[in-house]
């Protein structure tokens, strides 16, 4: 195991560590570099709306369009502990973003499958993204990764392409095991109602 940071190793083979370690490092360059326009943008939208979440405004929609907003490694790597002590075949994410932590799930869920191959489905993880640049970065980094037959990105409003795929779910007789709670405040609340069924 090679180390992604000072404190988490990594779970990941070498192909996908190889990835998501070059993700975090653009991560981190583009945090460093938007900082000073997302504090500008927090302040304009407390002047605006009156709440410090920018993610409200049209500007900060837009600076946040082509921004990664990617879970530090050890987080990620927390969440593929997670799922792989859970056994976790099927995993939803919300907000996928470039796919970073998609990695770091789908490579859970493919190894639970690759462990338990005679029971039950092949892995999954059903991430959601709105903005359609990123899924299509997101669908070329799971290729990268070699974790791409794990995952699938549901391009659009979650609210409108997230139910008839967990529907498709409950047809299939296959609870969802883990759910990553990626996104924005505002559409937290709305994601968890459905999933809660």
């Amino acid at each position: 195991m090679s180390r992604t940071s000072k404190t988490a190793p990594s779970p990941l083979d070498d192909r996908a560590r190889e990835v998501v370690d070059r993700l975090h490092a653009q991560n981190r360059h583009q945090f460093a570099r938007s900082i000073i326009p997302l504090v500008r943008e927090m302040v304009k939208a407390k002047f605006g709306t009156g709440n410090w979440d920018s993610t409200q405004t049209d500007s900060g929609k837009e600076m946040l369009a082509d921004k990664m907003v990617a879970l530090d490694p050890e987080k990620a790597a927390l969440c593929h502990l997670l799922c792989r002590s859970l056994r976790a075949r099927t995993v939803v994410e919300i907000g996928t973003s470039f796919g970073v932590s998609t990695i770091y799930l789908a490579a859970a869920v493919r190894d639970v499958a690759g462990e338990d191959a005679t029971t039950g489905p092949p892995g999954l993880v059903i991430g959601t993204e709105h903005e359609p640049g990123k899924v299509e970065i997101a669908e070329r980094n799971l290729a990268d990764a070699g974790v791409d037959d794990h995952a699938e990105i549901l391009a659009g409003d979650l609210l409108e392409t997230l139910p008839p795929r967990l529907a498709a779910l409950a047809d299939q007789d296959r609870p969802v095991d883990f759910v990553l709670m990626d996104i924005w405040i505002p559409m937290a609340l709305p994601a968890l109602e459905l999933l809660i069924p």
